[in-house]
């Protein structure tokens, strides 16, 4: 499978998604003008993936501020990567949400997206 990689920009996050090196990556701030044309094409890549998917997928999201919009195409992707688990009970997909210690929000957030999903979610403090 192709990687997808979109680099930051000073609205959308930096997106890396290399499955060969088992990187899933989203990092920086995400406040798109138009959500749906930045995120449809991860939603439809990571639907791709998970047709041919690794035993074991970590998705790192190391964010320092989405907007409501995107905490919207967020919850999508988990759950697109969440049906590599139902598909498969044997494969294994973990969420790896960084925060920073002082920022309440993003642990909220993070605990909020574990509440959501099967997807297990480590909330990992830096």
């Amino acid at each position: 499978m192709q990687k997808l990689v979109l680099q930051e920009t000073d609205n959308t996050p930096k997106v890396v998604f290399e499955p060969e090196k088992n990187i899933f990556e989203f990092s920086g701030s995400s406040h798109p003008e138009n959500p749906a044309k930045f995120f449809n094409p991860i939603l439809t890549w990571v639907e791709e993936y998970a047709k041919k998917p690794n035993k074991e997928t970590n998705i790192s999201f190391k964010l320092d501020y989405f907007n409501s919009s995107t905490a919207k195409y967020l919850l999508n992707i988990i759950w697109a990567f969440e049906k590599i688990i139902k598909a498969n009970p044997d494969n294994k997909v973990n969420i790896l949400w960084y925060y920073k210690e002082e920022d309440l929000d993003a642990y909220a957030s993070g605990e909020r997206y574990g509440q959501l999903t099967t997807v297990p979610v480590q909330l990992i403090k830096f």
